[in-house]
């Protein structure tokens, strides 16, 4: 069974779940995560919400990451980093989440502040491997900045900078499939953000 299948059979689960309890929040969240993996990007949207509505977080920052991720899948990077910041609120050591904020403002451009997020989520979680690289795209970036100013002539590291402060970094990567999502659950941002 590929990874289309599972997420398929993972949604015909929480689907079965809702119908003997509608307000199962945890069921809500997996629906919005499978639908997310789809590439049915609005339908998890509307799943998230009513989650939220029902129940709250409960006091799960897996409720929280479900969120951000579907809304950084819809391009919405700003809402995204605002759930973030509200979640960590009310958990401040959930390391995942400063990892993702650290993403979704290293996304936006916003380096220095990236780099906060991205070293409290190291502090919290020194294990996780992609912070640790966003961590070094944005020390990169700051490197780039500073030399820059310091010689007009700096060639810049295109590669890893242009890629830090412009790239999609908290999207899965495409896989030659039709919406981007990877058979792969690891690959994409519910899989990555959601795992813990």
């Amino acid at each position: 069974m590929d990874g289309y299948e599972q997420y398929g059979e993972a949604l015909a689960c929480y689907d079965r779940a809702l119908a003997l309890e509608p307000g199962a929040l945890l069921a809500w969240l997996g629906k919005a995560s499978a639908l997310c993996s789809l590439g049915r990007l609005a339908e998890a949207r509307a799943c998230c919400e009513r989650g939220f509505e029902l129940g709250g977080d409960l006091g799960q920052p897996f409720a929280w990451r479900v969120q951000a991720a579907i809304l950084a899948e819809l391009g919405e990077v700003d809402a995204a980093l605002a759930c973030c910041k509200r979640a960590l609120r009310l958990h401040p050591h959930d390391a995942l989440l400063w990892g993702i904020g650290g993403q979704l403002l290293l996304q936006d451009g916003k380096i220095r502040s990236a780099l906060r997020f991205l070293e409290r989520s190291l502090e919290l979680d020194p294990s996780e491997m992609s912070f640790v690289q966003h961590k070094g795209a944005a020390l990169l970036c700051l490197a780039w900045i500073s030399t820059e100013r310091s010689s007009p002539n700096a060639s810049a590291p295109i590669g890893l900078c242009c890629y830090a402060a412009t790239s999609r970094s908290v999207r899965p990567p495409h896989q030659g499939t039709a919406m981007g999502v990877s058979s792969n659950p690891e690959a994409t941002t519910i899989g990555r953000w959601a795992r813990r």
